[in-house]
């Protein structure tokens, strides 16, 4: 198996268990947290199929950094 493959399998996992842990939890921090984790799972993906023997293109990278960025000042907030 490819590596960018077990990175998206892996992410696939996170956003799933994420989208889960938010719809049946009920306390906003928890909620919060949930929404983390779908977000970490959503950039595994990006990063995961950004890569590949072939894959010279740093533009999922940077959106990928960009989005980190972006997901901590929110939570921060």
């Amino acid at each position: 198996m490819v590596t960018g493959h077990v990175y998206a399998l892996t992410g696939a996992v996170l956003t799933g268990l994420g989208l889960f842990a938010f719809i049946t939890l009920r306390h906003p921090l928890r909620q919060l947290l949930a929404i983390n984790v779908v977000g970490a799972g959503i950039f595994l993906i990006l990063g995961g199929l950004g890569r590949g023997p072939d894959a010279t293109d740093p533009l999922p990278q940077a959106l990928v950094i960009t989005g980190i960025v972006v997901a901590v000042g929110l939570t921060a907030f």
